[in-house]
């Protein structure tokens, strides 16, 4: 910057160069602020990545979980339906209730509880802000499922352990009412099963291993 003085003793400024430094804080402002918001959507894209990558092991886990302990519910409800099949509303003794559960799932029913740590963790912050609609309403269906079927599980340990056991001599609303229930718990099974295959395939596309 020119600091010549005229005859008068006035400082005589070149505005040129005044206009050039001014617009050198301007662009370092800028620049400062650019590297500042490049810095921290790289931290979010790491973080979002982070928390999907522990989701997809989630759900992988428990899909895998749920696979092995499928037939089993399978055979259990098979056995209630037969039975409820076989009595046609007939007497049917606390006994024959018991046997029929216990010679289907002698080791008891491995409810599918599932895990939801992960999903919790990332739905309680804003690391899924960013990612695409069809994904997240994909990962909501899933653990919708997920709670359903729970609630359902609920249900049919609920109403097998407190079936009374002298109360009453006939036991075969019982058996239909937990043969119901049982076709709920398969049938959300298996939209749980096709959830996880969808959300696995829409992870594993959008670079999620």
């Amino acid at each position: 910057m020119a600091d010549d003085k005229t005859g008068h003793g006035r400082v005589r400024i070149d505005r040129s160069e005044l206009v050039l430094e001014i617009a050198s804080i301007v662009i370092a402002i800028i620049l400062a602020t650019a590297a500042g918001q490049f810095v921290e959507h790289y931290r979010a894209g790491v973080r979002t990545h982070e928390a999907l990558a522990q989701i997809r092991q989630e759900v992988a886990h428990d899909d895998k979980v749920l696979l092995a302990v499928r037939p089993l519910h399978r055979s259990v409800r098979a056995a209630f339906d037969a039975t409820v099949s076989r009595t046609h509303g007939e007497q049917l003794s606390f006994d024959a209730l018991s046997a029929t559960f216990f010679h289907a799932a002698p080791h008891g029913f491995r409810p599918f509880g599932g895990t939801t740590t992960a999903w919790e963790l990332a739905r309680g912050s804003n690391v899924l802000a960013d990612v695409p609609y069809e994904l997240r309403s994909l990962l909501q269906t899933r653990y919708a499922e997920l709670a359903g079927l729970q609630g359902e599980n609920a249900a049919f340990i609920e109403r097998l352990e407190g079936t009374p056991t002298g109360s009453q001599p006939n036991f075969f609303f019982t058996a239909v009412t937990l043969s119901l229930i049982l076709s709920d718990v398969t049938y959300a099974e298996d939209r749980l099963v096709k959830d996880d295959a969808a959300v696995l395939r829409a992870l594993g596309s959008a670079g999620i291993r």
